[in-house]
């Protein structure tokens, strides 16, 4: 294994990137992030006319690159990728809600700020709270609260907007900034405004787009209006796409098809340069940190993943992805992908070969019979995988209130990272994501059921889930509940007892057997699992609170441990 001293001392290197000629006095950023944001809901990229006219006049005024791929399907690791510009096996956020950015990163904000800019990030959604990591460097990070009534875990645009509008007016005028704007308005569930879903034809998917792009154009005007725009780069990038059912999948996350990892990327720089221009190079997003800090004449480390967007070229190099989602909450495969000017290539336990340029919506897979030899793919995905990477950040324990309102946006958050991660090379005989994708569907409707009140209803879409692939821990979790709901305690305990054997060891899987238990009657039982509980988070409230009154109960003294 690499120690620290081998593969930090050379990160920590700081050579110029870029260094501005003497005299150019340039220096403020914004970056502007669309969460969920497919690359063809924009009329730029080809999507329906009228829906983004702000986001197409920005295009009209500088770079679009057709060609642009995210990092990983999934919020935090895709902007984890933007800030740090590395791929995420390197800066270890493989999926969200599991760990912390390590403090031992070096960040666009961090970079920033030591060089003198004023650096300010607004951000709509609590998949990007500070507990995260993503605070590192910033003077101000505006970001939902949790703890001043605030009850939803995101914001609408015309919040967002509203926050960053005042935190630019607040700025000293004498010094450059940096501001990051994030924008989560597309994510499910589709509800924009009357107005914005007519300008969409109707669809509420992109009546999210449309309103998004709405605010983006007050706070583009805005920039304008104080005379800021003129001295700005300005970069806007999705994290991600949406499936919106293509290959299987509803949403986001699991897969890495171009539906959800190819995204739409902007960059305007402040002297008009290429004004109009379609860049057909393949590029990443974590491009976004060197090309910042290019813009912000400041220093940047050596040995990042990322290139500055002003040098993309085309056939000039592979740009890496990932989905570890499944393997970590559907029993499958793990997924990684490395796409080039001639092929794209997933591996798993099912490996695929696509050709982008004459199959866009991967339908025919060619690595039966590929017309390329693939063993550069496999070396390069392996070059990343087994490379230098940050040491994992040490977290005591997450908020459980910020975990569970993950898993209501439909994210695993289990709120501890596994101790490693397998290679997709590794032998494995679960099942590809290929292979399972047809799971999403159900499971999305078995967990909208149980939230309209209707678990019974969901219970035969998890048990076919479950029949076909019995490592699905997170069908289990979702069965044992609705069993639960419907009074069915001792299925619902055998559920959860298979669930603890297939899944992950985790807080609230201990809880819900420990609930199931303390339901039927066991008492004795239940609190075996509230202790477990707590030997995982020692600081669990509903863990605490449970063993506190089964100890009272069953007449046992308060442990040391509750006092």
């Amino acid at each position: 294994m690499r120690t620290l001293s081998r593969w930090l001392a050379p990160l920590l290197v700081l050579l110029a990137c870029s260094r501005p000629e003497d005299g150019l006095t340039t220096r403020n950023a914004v970056l502007i992030t669309l969460d969920t944001t497919r690359a063809d809901a924009l009329s730029c990229y080809g999507g329906r006319a009228g829906v983004t006219p702000h986001l197409d006049r920005l295009a009209a005024q500088g770079v679009l690159f057709t060609n642009a791929r995210t990092s990983a399907p999934l919020t935090l690791p895709a902007h984890a990728s933007m800030l740090t510009g590395l791929y995420p096996p390197r800066h270890t956020l493989r999926d969200n809600g599991l760990a912390p950015l390590p403090q031992s990163a070096l960040t666009l904000a961090e970079l920033a700020r030591a060089s003198g800019v004023q650096t300010f990030a607004v951000v709509a959604s609590w998949v990007l709270d500070p507990a995260f990591g993503l605070d590192q460097g910033f003077d101000v990070y505006d970001a939902p609260q949790r703890n001043a009534g605030h009850a939803e875990p995101e914001r609408r645009a015309p919040e967002v907007l509203r926050a960053a509008l005042a935190r630019l007016a607040k700025r000293d005028r004498s010094r450059p900034f940096f501001l990051w704007v994030h924008f989560y308005d597309p994510h499910v569930p589709y509800t924009p405004p009357r107005a914005f879903s007519e300008q969409a034809g109707g669809d509420a998917y992109l009546g999210e787009v449309a309103s998004t792009d709405a605010a983006l154009g007050e706070l583009l005007a805005h920039l304008e209006s104080d005379g800021t725009s003129d001295s700005t780069t300005l970069v806007v990038a999705a994290d991600h796409g949406e499936s919106l059912g293509e290959h299987g999948e509803p949403t986001h996350g699991a897969l890495c098809y171009d539906s959800t990892v190819r995204v739409p990327l902007l960059v305007r720089w402040p002297d008009a340069r290429d004004a109009g221009r379609r860049e057909d190079s393949l590029v990443s997003v974590v491009d976004v940190f060197p090309t910042l800090l290019e813009a912000l004449h400041v220093e940047g480390p050596t040995g990042v993943d990322g290139v500055s967007l002003s040098t993309a070229r085309a056939g000039a190099r592979g740009v890496y992805c990932e989905s570890y989602s499944g393997w970590l909450n559907y029993g499958w495969s793990p997924l990684a992908a490395w796409v080039d000017e001639r092929a794209k290539y997933l591996a798993s336990s099912q490996p695929e070969l696509f050709d982008p340029a004459h199959d866009p919506r991967e339908l025919h897979d060619i690595s039966a019979k590929p017309p390329l030899s693939v063993a550069p793919y496999d070396s390069a995905l392996r070059a990343v995988l087994e490379g230098a990477r940050l040491p994992p950040e040490h977290v005591e324990a997450f908020d459980p209130a910020l975990l569970e309102s993950l898993r209501a946006l439909g994210y695993g958050a289990t709120g501890k990272a596994p101790p490693s991660m397998p290679s997709p090379f590794e032998t494995s005989d679960l099942p590809s994501p290929r292979e399972r994708a047809v799971e999403l569907a159900p499971l999305a409707l078995a967990s909208a059921l149980a939230d309209a009140g209707c678990p019974a209803e969901a219970l035969p879409l998890l048990r076919e889930i479950l029949a076909a692939n019995p490592h699905h821990w997170l069908a289990l979790d979702y069965l044992g509940m609705d069993l639960v709901a419907i009074g069915e305690y001792a299925d619902a305990r055998a559920v959860f007892e298979r669930r603890m054997q297939v899944g992950p060891r985790r807080t609230d899987a201990h809880l819900n057997l420990g609930g199931c238990l303390e339901l039927s009657g066991d008492d004795a039982a239940a609190l075996e699992h509230y202790e477990a509980a707590l030997e995982l988070d020692p600081r669990q409230p509903t863990a605490l609170e449970r063993r506190a009154r089964l100890r009272r109960k069953l007449g046992l003294a308060d442990s040391p441990a509750a006092q």
